[in-house]
């Protein structure tokens, strides 16, 4: 939690490549992937026809303990 709370105060003074970092080292912590894509669909019961939206990704990396 601290990494991703450093991370957005390197954002606050616009410190971008720290706070990257910060978030990747986070992510690494946390066995998580993340990723950007596309789908289309409705987002509400009154659209008509489908439109692009954005969503995120989130995978867990499962890690094995050789016991």
């Amino acid at each position: 939690m601290l990494l991703a709370e450093v991370s957005y105060c390197f954002l606050h003074f616009f410190k971008y490549e720290k706070s990257e970092s910060a978030v990747n080292e986070a992510l690494h912590l946390w066995n998580l992937s993340l990723e950007l894509t596309g789908a289309l669909g409705k987002r509400t019961i009154y659209q008509e026809k489908n439109i692009a939206q954005l969503t995120l990704n989130i995978d867990t990396r499962t890690v094995e303990l050789n016991i």
